[in-house]
């Protein structure tokens, strides 16, 4: 795929919903035995748990791995209000994934000690260091650090 003339490594990505993703997740899982790792930005709205549940009610045999994201914007955030929505979410998460696969969890910084905003650089540099699949060729590294992916990744 050459999105703004980047070449990037991994080229199978699809965009679908309603229906259309029904279906694609039912056939992809039950075709043969697939590994899966979902990514999910931790937040309070519950809405954050609908594709995973969707996906891991699909069956197929394989690992469901899941990797938690969770957004440090620091103490006084506004965000801290909804604690008890996150946790929910959280326990839901659990529920879902319970004995499928490993779920992790990162934390990502959202505001530098400058109070300037660094979130989407520290997400990418936290996939471009702990997972080399989501990088993209070398010659373009520095100007997609400020670029983060987040989404279902095969293998």
């Amino acid at each position: 795929m050459d999105l703004d003339g980047i070449e990037w490594e991994w080229m199978d990505y699809f965009f679908a919903r309603g229906d259309d993703f029904n279906k694609f997740w039912e056939k992809f899982l039950n075709a043969k035995m697939r590994n899966i790792l979902i990514i999910i930005g931790i937040g309070f709205d519950p809405r954050m748990c609908v594709a995973a549940e969707s996906i891991m009610k699909k069956g197929g045999d394989g690992k469901r791995d899941c990797i938690l994201i969770e957004f440090d914007e620091g103490e006084n955030s506004p965000s801290q209000r909804y604690r008890l929505d996150v946790n929910n979410n959280l326990e839901q998460i659990n529920n879902i994934f319970n004995g499928k696969g490993a779920i992790t969890s990162k934390k990502i910084k959202m505001i530098g000690k400058d109070n300037k905003r660094i979130g989407s650089r520290c997400a990418a540099n936290l996939f471009l260091s702990e997972y080399p699949a989501a990088r993209c060729g070398d010659e373009h590294e520095n100007r997609l650090k400020g670029r983060c992916i987040f989404g279902v990744w095969l293998n």
